[in-house]
C-alpha cells in the first residue's frame, strides 16, 4: 500500500553531491485539493446539470483519510500508482547498473553517486509516488467532468485549486475532450471564485 507524505524540492544528484533545484515543488501540495474536488464530484449532491460548484471547507483530510477516500471511490487508482512505482524503482536499479560500468565516472565517482542515489532513494521515491497520485487524480476528475458533461466548474481561488484547474484544463486540451477551455477568477461572494469553463461532449 503506498502512503503520502510531504518531501520538498526535487533534488538532483551527482558524483559531486546532492542538490535541489528551487521552483520544482512536491505535487504533494496540490493533492489535498485534488482529492477534495474528486471526493465532491463523486457525490451526486454536489453537482447541478452541467454545473459544480463547493465551499472549500476549513478542514484538511490527514494523509491516511486521503487515502481511504481514493481507495474507496477507485481502488485501481492506487494499483496504478503502486504500477508505475515499480517502473520507477526498475528504472533507478537500471541507472544504477549504467553508472557502474560507465567509462565516464572512476571509482571515488562512482561509489559517491551510487551511494547518493541509494540515500535519496526514499525521499525521491515518495516524490515520485506523490507527482503519479496527482497526475491520476487529474486524470479521474476529468472522466468525472466528461461522464457527468460538467461544462462549469467553480472552487475557492486558492493556489493549490489554480494548479488544479490549470492541469485538468491542460488535460482536457491535450486528449482533445475539449476544445474551448478558460479558467478565470470571478467576483462572487466574499472571496470570489476560480471558474472553469469547458465545452465538453458526452463520452
Amino acid at each position: 500500500m503506498i502512503k503520502l507524505a510531504f518531501t520538498g524540492d526535487k533534488p538532483f544528484l551527482s558524483p559531486k553531491g546532492v542538490g535541489f533545484i528551487k521552483g520544482k515543488p512536491d505535487k504533494y501540495i496540490y493533492i489535498p485539493s485534488a482529492v477534495k474536488l474528486y471526493q465532491l464530484m463523486k457525490d451526486p449532491a454536489n453537482w447541478h446539470g452541467n454545473k459544480l460548484a463547493f465551499d472549500y471547507p476549513k478542514a484538511m483530510l490527514h494523509d491516511a483519510q486521503m487515502l481511504e477516500v481514493i481507495t474507496k471511490n477507485d481502488a485501481k487508482l492506487i494499483q496504478g500508482v503502486e504500477e508505475q512505482l515499480a517502473n520507477y524503482d526498475k528504472r533507478t536499479e537500471e541507472l544504477i547498473e549504467q553508472i557502474t560500468v560507465s567509462p565516464q565516472f572512476d571509482e571515488r565517482e562512482r561509489e559517491i553517486y551510487i551511494n547518493n542515489i541509494r540515500l535519496m532513494q526514499p525521499y525521491r521515491r515518495q516524490r515520485a509516488c506523490n507527482k503519479i497520485l496527482y497526475h491520476l487524480l487529474v486524470k479521474s476528475i476529468v472522466k468525472e467532468i466528461m461522464k457527468k458533461e460538467i461544462q462549469v466548474l467553480e472552487t475557492p481561488p486558492t493556489k493549490a485549486f489554480y494548479h488544479l484547474m490549470d492541469s485538468i484544463k491542460g488535460e482536457l486540451i491535450g486528449k482533445r475532450l475539449s476544445s474551448c477551455v478558460t479558467v478565470t477568477i470571478e467576483d462572487k461572494g466574499e472571496i470570489g471564485v476560480l471558474r472553469l469553463d469547458t465545452n465538453v461532449c458526452p463520452i
